[in-house]
């Protein structure tokens, strides 16, 4: 046995571990005083079955937050107040069948509550009606406001607008018809007012608000809500404003953040109170003035009014009130709602059978797109196949033949729709085949050489250089660049030998082999060096100079000092200089210099110019004329290749 709070013996027993029940069926109660099962935490079943109670007090039950089964069935309750069972959030079977119910509009909660339970599926729930004769026997979970000719409560007094001092009593007025009768709620400034918190409101029994000894605080805008079971309704605002001494403005609406869609209309409340009363005043942005636009306007109460939106709507607003004490502000945006914008699009693709391909597709637009791919019109198969990241890229694993095709890629929200189509192509596999195979070569040493080597191939292939099955040095002289072509730079004595050029693949690996030889530097040699010579005057004489090294020296020839170049009188072949009808002024020291990288070589030789003796007789000062025109013309002639040669 246990104690009830109130002095009543309750046979309490264990029923099973931890679990308790309270058996009071049978005992001729009449009532139950709301504190009656105070304390009993733990009570989990209770059984007030075949007892004589009329009616419940709403908070008799709301100290049991174990309770599971409550047992009120053969009883003679005929209505229920409201909010009896709400506490009970552990229940799992309710009985409240064979009562005297009378099921009209005040019982309508409990129909709701009822049909709460068998949804949630969590609790079973027993109640039917007695009363009127017409709904006999009927579950009050199937019960309806349109049957029970409940009606939505309508206005018919409204109040209206007061104007007060401090220390005053003032009456706004309201009242209401509806079936139930309207539960009359009084809200300021959008926020219901409790009568407990304050005693200067009362609510009088018809509606009526009555606010006694007015203060600066009472002051805002006032509303009267009727609200029964069947539905609710508002009075318009009413203003409640306070004259003082000389007060700062306080708002008794702030602007708040505000989504609209394109094209519709938009209204972002601000009003103020103050003594003065404010001038109420808006900014957009930094503060700049609103734009001169007949869709933009403040209403009378201050409020910003703003039709047939568009974009450039959007952003941050101020709202200001303004006395001659002082000046306050608020701010809001209002978020234009977009359509969707492709931000990434897909592009079609070419991918290799087997492998796997991305399509990133994502957008943007407010409220934030949904991203869905389709192919043909269909939505794709849900399998490991295929897959949408959470970006919205679709990415299609393993690809082969049957995948080719169109997709679709559509940004879906409230505002509308976008779509854009790719093309998937499926490559099929080809072993590598060389494009451009290299070849041997031979280089002198110092120099760069190049082995061009490409491949093609499905996949394509990669370019591999080894030399005797073994990967190059990882260094600066040798660089592979992005074409497989294989660079060596500065080449060595030690870099001679087979380099191999491999094209791989998946599919397979083809094979190219290349001999690099180095050739020594060596400085020039004279193998055929000019020699003193004498020849008669008009004749063509050649002086023979040849040289070998590495690189191939390149030979050059000066003749008392001066560089020969070629002209009419010197022609220099590989292997000798010519010099043509010689005359005496052709004689003279000649040097042969051969030249390379590492180092030159000179040989020199001395050209003799005779002219033969005249035999003929004659008179001597004719022969000594002769001679005498030959010098000069021999002198004009070195003369002028002097001067078209030596500068």
């Amino acid at each position: 046995m246990c104690t009830s709070p109130r002095g009543m013996f309750c046979p309490c027993t264990p029923a099973g571990k931890g679990k308790w029940q309270g058996y009071l069926y049978k005992n001729e109660i009449q009532s139950i005083d709301r504190q009656a099962f105070k304390g009993l935490v733990s009570l989990e079943q209770l059984y007030l079955h075949f007892n004589n109670i009329e009616s419940l007090e709403p908070e008799s039950f709301t100290h049991l937050p174990k309770l599971e089964r409550l047992f009120l069935h053969n009883n003679r309750i005929t209505q229920l107040i409201p909010g009896t069972f709400v506490q009970l959030q552990a229940m799992k079977r309710l009985r409240l069948d064979s009562n005297a119910l009378n099921c009209d509009c005040e019982l309508l909660w409990l129909a709701d509550l009822l049909k709460q339970y068998a949804e949630s599926g969590n609790a079973q729930a027993a109640a039917t009606c007695d009363h009127p004769s017409r709904l006999q026997g009927r579950s009050v979970a199937t019960l309806t406001a349109e049957e029970l000719n409940c009606e939505v409560p309508r206005i018919t007094s409204e109040p209206r607008d007061i104007d007060v001092t401090s220390g005053n009593t003032v009456y706004f007025t309201c009242r209401a018809e509806g079936n139930p009768k309207p539960q009359i709620i009084w809200l300021r400034n959008n926020n219901a007012l409790n009568m407990r918190d304050d005693s200067r409101l009362n609510l009088l029994e018809d509606g009526t608000l009555m606010i006694q000894d007015t203060r600066e605080t009472d002051q805002g805008v006032y509303q009267c809500m009727a609200k029964n079971v069947a539905g609710e309704v508002k009075t318009s605002e009413v203003t409640l404003r306070y004259f003082g001494a000389p007060s700062r403005p306080s708002f008794v609406i702030q602007p708040q953040n505000t989504e609209v869609l394109v094209g519709e209309s938009v209204t972002l409340e601000c009003s103020a109170t103050g003594q003065p009363q404010p001038r109420v005043t808006w900014t957009k942005g930094d503060r700049t003035p609103l734009p001169s636009d007949a869709r933009i306007n403040i209403t009378p109460s201050g409020g910003l009014y703003i039709q047939n939106v568009v974009r450039d709507d959007g952003g941050l607003y101020t709202c200001f009130a303004s006395n001659n004490v002082d000046t306050i502000h608020a701010t809001a945006h209002i978020i234009v709602q977009a359509t969707p914008q492709f931000t990434v699009t897909p592009q079609d693709q070419s991918v290799l059978e087997g492998h796997t391909v991305d399509f990133p597709c994502e957008a943007s637009g407010y409220p934030e797109p949904v991203i869905v791919w389709t192919r043909g019109g269909n939505l794709l198969p849900s399998d490991r196949h295929h897959t949408m990241l959470p970006s919205g890229t679709l990415r299609v694993t393993r690809v082969a033949a049957h995948d080719e095709g169109q997709y679709e890629c559509e940004a879906m929200s409230p505002v509308g729709t976008v779509r854009v189509t790719v093309q998937l192509s499926i490559e099929q596999r080809a072993t590598p085949q060389f494009t451009v195979t290299p070849q041997d070569q031979s280089v002198s040493e110092g120099h760069t050489v190049d082995f061009p080597c490409e491949a093609s191939g499905t996949p394509t292939p990669l370019i591999i250089w080894t030399r005797g099955g073994s990967p190059l040095p990882s260094d600066r002289r040798h660089i592979i660049l992005a074409s497989g072509t294989l660079r060596i730079i500065r080449v060595a004595a030690h870099d001679e030998g087979q380099y191999e050029c491999e094209a791989v693949s998946p599919v397979g690996t083809v094979r190219a082999t290349v001999q690099l030889s180095i050739e020594q530097r060596v400085t020039p040699v004279f193998t055929n060096a000019p020699r003193d010579l004498t020849v008669e005057a008009g004749q063509d004489v050649q002086i023979p100079c040849s040289a070998r090294g590495q690189p191939r020296p390149v030979l050059t020839w000066n003749k008392d000092g001066v560089q020969i170049t070629e002209s009419g009188k010197f022609h220099i072949s590989a292997g000798y200089l010519e010099v043509k009808d010689v005359g005496t002024a052709d004689g003279g020291r000649y040097e042969c210099v051969a030249r390379n990288p590492i180092g030159f070589q000179a040989a020199r030789m001395v050209l003799t110019v005779t002219v033969p003796a005249i035999s003929r007789e004659g008179d001597t000062f004719v022969s000594t004329s002769i001679e005498q025109a030959i010098r000069n013309v021999d002198s004009a002639i070195e003369s002028t290749r002097r001067r078209l040669f030596d500068g």
